[in-house]
């Protein structure tokens, strides 16, 4: 089996041993920085570098497999990305993450609508799939702007939505 979504990061050791005996052997792992960075990529990107270095062997320890999909979740937009988009880009051609998630749209602000559709035309141009956020608070408002700039910026068959309920 398979738990397509995920914050490794937040997890404990215990909790993949669990995921592990209780048939999970994969899991993809999202990205997802809880604390405010003030418009510093570098902090964003050390977050980024962990997940992926660090955690699958965390996780592999354990018995999982662990994929990585790592992107700007909208709580961590920044004005200030271009050191993370170029990294994203290295990521992507070396095949080491699955997809650029988690991404979306949280609050609905301008500048989460730029970060959003700037990492679905990378992912277009790319053929990377992307795992979408949606958020808790306005849900049917902000998912129709973010069905508009998905039908907009990107092939719909690269898109996992999540938790949407």
């Amino acid at each position: 089996m398979i738990d397509t979504h995920m914050h490794a990061d937040s997890r404990s050791s215990e909790d993949f041993e669990k995921m592990f005996i209780g048939g999970i052997d994969t899991a993809i792992t999202c990205s997802f920085y809880p604390y405010k960075i003030d418009n510093n990529p570098e902090i964003l990107l050390n977050h980024l570098n962990r997940i992926l270095n660090f955690e699958p062997k965390r996780a592999g320890e354990y018995g999982l497999d662990l994929r990585v999909a790592l992107g700007i979740h909208p709580a961590n937009a920044l004005n200030n990305n271009e050191i993370i988009f170029e990294q994203l880009e290295k990521w992507i051609e070396n095949k080491d993450i699955i997809a650029i998630g988690e991404i979306g749209l949280d609050e609905n602000t301008d500048l989460e609508k730029e970060v959003f559709k700037k990492q679905l035309e990378l992912a277009d141009a790319t053929e990377s799939k992307v795992i979408i956020h949606t958020p808790r608070k306005n849900k049917l408002e902000v998912l129709k702007d973010i069905k508009e700039i998905v039908l907009e910026n990107i092939n719909p068959k690269l898109v996992v939505v999540d938790h949407i309920n």
